[in-house]
């Protein structure tokens, strides 16, 4: 699990939890931000220089960015590896240097004490050097958390757990949370089938309705050509039962994909 500092969490690193514990994989940023905070208040040249070794591991990110697999992100991480050692070296020189008391001890400290967790993204190219994307996506939740503090029972948190989930997937997907679970329930409701629920995942889903205008249903090219040809543009339906269904066409559109729309405003009859 990637996450600060944060003493809660510790129970779940220890090694006496069942079934057993979770790994820890700590943030690099919140390293940095604390060291950011010292310097920032008292313009340190060692603050400065711990900050200039930090960016030299993000610069290194931010190449293996573009690698083609997380294989070829672990041995671009390598060097990453060795430079994130020289700062926890230079960071233990420093300490024997300054008072313990001194906010740089502090930053340096919160660093050092959790060694084995920063190096821990260096062993693994699927992990990230910080937990920046994850702070991001539960900014929504922080920022109107007092409009919706109280969930009620336990249910209402796991509920809202799910949602949240759920939104945020489809946004790393790049795909509209409510133009998604809009579709998504629809279909559902409409007997979507069971063994085809993998075309519902945000990674899989393709929205059938995105270029159709309201009211509008599909056509091929041959009922456009009847309906335009047709006064007053109506098109006869032939309907599974044997009767005819009239729809009055006010309009159409492509979608790019070789189908069309009708708008259409329909009313019954039969013949």
């Amino acid at each position: 699990m990637q996450a600060d500092g944060y003493p809660g969490y510790d129970q779940l690193y220890d090694k006496a939890r069942k079934p057993g514990p979770i790994v820890e994989v700590a943030c690099w940023a919140h390293v940095r931000r604390k060291i950011f905070d010292v310097h920032e208040a008292e313009k340190s040249v060692a603050a400065k220089e711990a900050l200039d070794q930090i960016a030299l591991l993000y610069a290194a990110e931010k190449q293996l960015k573009r690698a083609p697999n997380w294989m070829t992100r672990v041995a671009g991480r390598v060097d990453s590896r060795k430079q994130a050692q020289s700062f926890f070296h230079w960071a233990e020189g420093i300490l024997g240097q300054i008072s313990a008391k001194m906010p740089l001890a502090l930053a340096l400290r919160y660093a050092i004490t959790r060694k084995d967790a920063l190096l821990r993204f260096t062993e693994n190219g699927q992990l990230e050097i910080d937990n920046n994307a994850a702070e991001r996506s539960i900014r929504g939740i922080a920022l109107g958390r007092k409009n919706y503090m109280f969930a009620g029972p336990d249910s209402g948190g796991d509920n809202a757990a799910a949602m949240y989930s759920l939104i945020e997937t489809a946004k790393l997907n790049k795909v509209d949370p409510e133009a998604w679970l809009a579709d998504v329930l629809r279909r559902v409701g409409e007997g979507h089938p069971v063994n085809r629920l993998d075309e519902l995942l945000p990674w899989n889903w393709t929205d059938e309705t995105a270029d159709i205008p309201e009211d509008g249903i599909p056509a091929t090219e041959g009922e456009l050509a009847i309906v335009e040809g047709l006064r007053n543009n109506v098109l006869a339906r032939d309907l599974p039962d044997g009767g005819w269904n009239f729809e009055q066409a006010g309009g159409r559109k492509a979608d790019g994909n070789g189908r069309f729309y009708v708008l259409l405003s329909t009313y019954s009859g039969t013949r």
